[in-house]
């Protein structure tokens, strides 16, 4: 029977990773990490290595200031959580926080799919509170982030007949719960209808 060899070329399928805001977040990286350890037939230690040669910046810094996660006898699942225990909660706000501020409506994205995929990111950014008081305003506050990066990612304009019907549209997707929504509704329809018309007369003044 033919043993399987390994093929550590799948290492050029891993992106190199830093840990800042503009990587992707430590979870991701490790499935890449995993993914590229299946295609190419390679052991844990294998991955170990690879998660090494990888890691740049604060990453790399990190790595070099733990004695322990050089060790030869470190195993893979202590070295990957280790690094999940430090970069992953701060790490994925910044990137979703910075994914969500950048999103801008695709070609043939209909406005309602657009708000969907926002609100999709828009639940990563919203964090967890015991106290009933302090989750309200933290999920009115993600509230006004998702309706803010719908207005600001959005092209053209919206017509008027379709503002009510998104409103309602945004209502049912929003990221928190009903009971805060009720009272946004006009705040919702009111910011679109003046996105809107700005969009309109810009137009305009381009025309």
């Amino acid at each position: 029977m033919a043993t399987a060899t390994k093929d550590m070329c799948v290492a050029s399928l891993v992106e190199p990773w830093k840990g800042d805001s503009n990587s992707v977040p430590v979870t991701e990286f490790f499935v890449s990490i995993n993914e590229a350890a299946e295609m190419g037939r390679l052991s844990a230690k294998d991955k170990m290595r690879l998660a090494r040669l990888k890691l740049r910046g604060a990453a790399r810094m990190f790595y070099v200031s733990q004695p322990e996660l050089r060790a030869d006898d470190i195993s893979y699942a202590d070295f990957r959580a280790a690094f999940v225990n430090r970069f992953k909660d701060k790490h994925i706000d910044q990137y979703y926080y910075a994914r969500l501020q950048n999103a801008s409506q695709e070609k043939n994205e209909s406005p309602e799919v657009f708000l969907d995929r926002l609100r999709k990111l828009c639940q990563q950014t919203i964090r967890s509170s015991d106290n009933p008081l302090e989750q309200g305003i933290i999920n009115q506050e993600a509230d006004k982030r998702l309706l803010a990066a719908f207005v600001n990612g959005l092209i053209g304009a919206i017509p008027p007949s379709d503002l009510r019907s998104l409103s309602l549209y945004y209502y049912a997707v929003s990221p928190t719960d009903k009971n805060t929504k009720h009272a946004q509704m006009p705040y919702t329809c009111g910011h679109i209808l003046r996105n809107n018309t700005n969009s309109t007369n810009a137009n305009h003044r381009e025309e």
